[in-house]
């Protein structure tokens, strides 16, 4: 991603307060963009399996198909964010990202890609 000047006008306000970017008096502000993945745990265990008979997970990887295990689970949500909030204080990234997606029309959880995420408990039950 390479950097990109902007007009002043399309500087959004603060995706988290709502305030302008500027209200802390720093002329500094973050444009942050969220990618949420899943790893198909089938895919990660087939491979796994095949690490413990060949003895070596070199060897598992290039004798194991190439398929796609890790997915898209939710289109990309670019943030507008000041300074104060982008410090920390408060700031529930996950509570944020689903809200803005909402705001813009692109959440996409009603549809998600297919994916086996279960994962093997481990320790005692």
């Amino acid at each position: 991603m390479s950097p990109e000047t902007m007009k002043l006008r399309d500087i959004k306000k603060c995706d988290e307060c709502g305030k302008g970017v500027l209200h802390t008096g720093v002329p500094l502000f973050w444009r942050v963009r969220v990618e949420r993945f899943g790893i198909d745990m089938r895919e990660v265990r087939q491979l796994h399996g095949l690490e413990m008979m060949l003895g070596s997970p070199s060897l598992a990887d290039v004798f194991s198909p190439e398929r796609d295990a890790v997915r898209p689970v939710m289109d990309a949500v670019e943030l507008t964010l000041c300074e104060e909030c982008m410090s920390g204080r408060g700031l529930g990234l996950a509570a944020l990202v689903e809200r803005t997606a909402r705001a813009s029309g692109e959440d996409d959880t009603s549809n998600p890609a297919p994916i086996d995420v279960n994962c093997v408990k481990s320790g005692p039950s």
